[in-house]
């Protein structure tokens, strides 16, 4: 199978697509991050501790810094734009850690209620956690193919932008634990924040960029491999036209169908039917090499209608390899 197309990384314009609502819907998740999480979690902590914010400050920043040069150095086949590897790390800093607030603080309740105290207290952040932050962290994926899908062409994209992801939680993620140390602790500030910190380095220092790159890496597989048909071919014979999901529609060989006619989704059956308009409808469907574009003029519409509803039809399509 052929490599697919390299598209230029310097784009002015990879971020800002005003005309498409996976950008309006990113940005007001993000602003629902930052309502529930920002000034309960980040503007009163750092007023009643403001030690703590600079203790977390000069650590995270070489982290992060040590990382994206890391994530750019893994992205070898073309560089991503900058402004999508931003809008990765802001949806992990924001909108997957507020919300992953919100969410983890409703199921610790409701694991409570079934379970009693003391059981949440022992399992419950290791059952909450990867429940809600994983989904979190990788529908920041699905939000920067939503932005720009062209931009994620290989299982390795996938990869770069759930690490982002990752990262910008991790950060965040990093001055909450900070805040609650320097609370926590009843002699300084400073040094609860330290301890903190210092842990987390030691144990946990690039956990979440590690999980968010897998699930991005398993995203950018299923979005962008064709070379597997899912569903399987229907029984008697046929094939499947691979799509941009990691699935195929698949198609019926008819026999009325003359020879090198392309196949359209108007001739498969009514589930892949179905599934082709949510294809198009949610994410572009992209050509594999060697198959063939119809373009279908208004005749060759109608016809295909009539066809439909159990009619003979005449092909008016023209075929371009």
């Amino acid at each position: 199978m052929s490599s697919p197309a390299t598209v230029p990384s310097s784009s002015t314009h990879a971020f800002w697509h005003p005309r498409r609502w996976g950008l309006w819907a990113y940005v007001l998740l993000i602003a629902l991050g930052l309502f529930t999480f920002g000034f309960s979690s980040l503007l009163v902590p750092t007023a009643i501790a403001p030690g703590a914010f600079w203790v977390w400050l000069v650590p995270n920043t070489v982290l992060a810094v040590v990382f994206v040069l890391v994530i750019r150095a893994l992205d070898a086949f073309e560089k991503e734009p900058g402004a999508l590897l931003v809008a990765a790390f802001v949806w992990g800093a924001f909108a997957a850690t507020g919300l992953a607030i919100s969410a983890n603080d409703a199921l610790l309740t409701l694991i409570g209620k079934v379970t009693g105290p003391q059981f949440v207290t022992a399992w419950g952040p290791a059952l909450v956690g990867p429940t809600t932050e994983e989904w979190l962290k990788g529908l920041g994926v699905i939000a920067v193919l939503l932005i720009s899908a062209k931009h994620v062409q290989r299982p390795l994209d996938g990869l770069i932008y759930g690490a982002m992801c990752g990262l910008g939680f991790q950060v965040v993620e990093n001055l909450t634990y900070a805040f609650n140390g320097a609370l926590e602790n009843p002699n300084s500030d400073v040094e609860g924040a330290l301890g903190v910190t210092l842990i987390r380095f030691m144990i946990g220092v690039g956990s979440h960029t590690l999980y968010s790159g897998i699930v991005g890496l398993g995203l950018g597989y299923a979005i962008t491999q064709t070379d597997r048909s899912w569903p399987p071919p229907p029984p008697g014979g046929g094939r499947a036209v691979p799509g941009r999901l990691g699935c195929a529609l698949p198609v019926e060989r008819r026999g009325d169908r003359p020879a090198g006619h392309a196949w359209r989704a108007a001739d498969a059956p009514p589930q892949a039917r179905r599934g082709h308009r949510v294809l198009r409808a949610g994410l572009p469907v992209r050509r594999p090499p060697g198959l063939p574009v119809v373009r279908r003029d208004g005749p060759g519409r109608a016809a295909g209608r009539h066809h439909r509803g159990g009619g003979h039809r005449t092909p008016h399509a023209a075929v371009t390899p």
